[in-house]
């Protein structure tokens, strides 16, 4: 009988454990799912399923589970494509992104952002797991890069109480009529915290500092800035900001209100 008792007591110990280990899974993987939705952006989102319902009508051995968005934004306009990946080039990486654009209630795909296809490790080193985050290597000649690290250090001396740390730091990155604009914030509270916590994107600096990034995108239409009724919540943030072409030349730099 005793023996009887324990084998139930283990059992049930198992299935509580598991319980917990699913859910901690779970919470996990949700919070690090940014979302997207399109405020006042029903034209936009009736566009895209009416795409996918003719491409699937003209393409019989097409899945729906395969087709993702192109997103990008510039000087307020914007541009999301639908494109369509049966084991093609970018597969890897877009399995790996973890924003989604909510389309309706069962529609949900991939984002993945030209700056991926352009900079990221997916792209540039084949050899790169699916589990892999997705890393920003955009500069060569470390030009780019000297001024974010002086960022980060004229940071340090301005606000001292804070002890900032590397660790702190991130950067808002976009790319805009051939210019690569990148903003130094920290983050100690601040409003962009889940955010930044859950992006799977980081940008380089050098090989032992790698900073989160987050995109206009993120503030624009993400799920962190939105309130349950749709309304957009907008988050203004201050932060060391250079502007460089395409070829890393520095154009500007100096602190700024975003």
């Amino acid at each position: 009988m005793n023996y009887n008792y324990n084998i139930k007591l283990l059992v049930l110990l198992t299935l509580v454990i598991g319980f917990f280990t699913l859910n901690h899974s779970y919470k996990t993987n949700l919070q690090a799912t940014i979302n997207y939705t399109l405020y006042k952006g029903e034209r936009t989102a009736n566009r895209l399923l009416g795409e996918i319902d003719l491409a699937l009508d003209a393409n019989e051995n097409w899945d729906e589970r395969n087709f993702y968005v192109t997103f990008s934004e510039c000087d307020n306009e914007q541009k999301i494509n639908l494109e369509y990946c049966d084991n093609c080039e970018l597969k890897d990486l877009i399995s790996v992104t973890n924003r989604f654009l909510t389309l309706d209630k069962m529609t949900k795909l991939p984002v993945v952002f030209e700056g991926d296809k352009l900079h990221s490790n997916f792209m540039k080193d084949k050899s790169t797991s699916r589990t892999s985050s997705i890393i920003y290597s955009i500069d060569e000649s470390q030009l780019l890069a000297a001024e974010i690290k002086k960022g980060i250090e004229e940071y340090k001396e301005l606000v001292p109480k804070l002890d900032l740390q590397d660790s702190d730091f991130y950067v808002a990155f976009n790319e805009c009529d051939d210019q690569r604009i990148a903003i130094l914030g920290y983050c100690k509270g601040c409003a962009f915290k889940e955010l930044i916590a859950a992006t799977n994107r980081y940008i380089a600096v050098d090989e032992d500092l790698q900073l989160p990034i987050i995109f206009e995108s993120d503030r624009q239409h993400s799920n962190f800035f939105s309130s349950p009724d749709g309304i957009r919540i907008f988050i203004t943030a201050e932060g060391y900001m250079v502007v460089a072409d395409k070829e890393n030349k520095i154009l500007s730099k100096g602190f700024t209100q975003y």
